[in-house]
């Protein structure tokens, strides 16, 4: 992977494709304007998938993994071997607005990064932004890595150096306050975002849409899409359904084929039976948004969902 970032120019975004997601990742590729430099990487993909997008994608370049990794570890090589800042895009994240793309490439020395969905966190009150779409300093935070010895992925407080815990400290971090309650840990990314505000670095917030699912014409990012099987609670439940819904709409029948030998042949339908009340907990506006996604090419136009 090293050997293959060489190649890349600045101003480029990454987005992860993993098994089963190429259908989702080509509806992401119909919005983005045709100068944004996009680098695929593939990971974990079968021959067959790489195959396929390959000879039916447009993108720049297409970065190859033996195995599969967490989005963790391969932002962490991000960082490590890209040389100049670079963006990454979740697959399932749907950019409608091309101006939030051109917004990103500017960013300044001391900016940590470029942010468009955040959350705050309720005790310390400081502002989280959300990987989903961003774009990333990268000479900062290898700087940031050699200085601390920390890296991009998962951490609890408990591997800490005593260095870290007192670095941030003074923001309000410690053992019983990371910056999600609902986790015992610091998140993909979140470990060096707080040494960056620790460090004076900002956290430039180009945008701020909710972290949780809110219908935009700018942007819509799905969650809980990355396992079309699992869907015991209701963010899986609404992932698994649009990567249903997309699958069946597909015009490739061979891709449709393949995913279902896959993953099993089960409709949208069939989704929302099996979570008691899933229709009216999700509610309409997703569903109606979920099928102008999926039923739309290059242009959509979400006029009445605005923010």
């Amino acid at each position: 992977m090293r050997e293959q970032l060489k190649v890349i120019g600045r101003d480029t975004f990454f987005i992860t494709a993993i098994p089963g997601s190429i259908h989702i990742l080509e509806l992401c590729l119909k919005f983005i304007p045709g100068d944004i430099n996009i680098a695929i990487v593939a990971n974990g993909l079968t021959t067959w998938e790489v195959n396929w997008l390959e000879q039916n994608l447009k993108f720049d370049h297409l970065i190859k993994i033996n195995g599969m990794y967490s989005h963790g570890d391969v932002i962490n090589m991000l960082v490590k071997w890209v040389e100049s800042p670079f963006g990454i895009l979740d697959y399932d994240c749907f950019v409608f607005n091309s101006n939030l793309l051109y917004e990103a490439l500017k960013i300044e020395k001391h900016q940590q990064l470029n942010a468009f969905f955040s959350h705050i966190d309720k005790v310390n009150k400081i502002e989280v932004p959300s990987t989903f779409f961003m774009f990333i300093n990268s000479p900062l935070y290898r700087k940031l890595m050699q200085e601390y010895h920390v890296d991009c992925k998962h951490k609890t407080y408990l591997e800490l150096s005593k260095n870290v815990r007192d670095k941030i400290k003074p923001i309000g971090i410690n053992r019983r306050q990371l910056l999600e309650l609902y986790k015992n840990y610091f998140d993909t990314l979140q470990l060096l975002i707080v040494l960056g505000i620790a460090d004076g670095y900002e956290v430039n917030f180009i945008e701020r849409f909710p972290a949780v699912f809110n219908p935009s014409k700018e942007i819509f990012h799905v969650g809980g899409i990355s396992d079309p099987n699992s869907y015991k609670h209701l963010w899986g439940v609404r992932g698994s359904y649009l990567w249903r819904l997309a699958l069946n709409n597909h015009i490739d029948k061979e891709l449709i084929s393949y995913y279902e030998s896959q993953y099993g042949r089960v409709t949208p339908d069939d989704i929302l039976d099996s979570f008691p009340n899933s229709r009216i907990k999700i509610g309409k506006d997703f569903f109606e948004f979920a099928h102008k996604l999926v039923n739309h090419t290059t242009e959509i136009s979400f006029t009445e969902y605005d923010n």
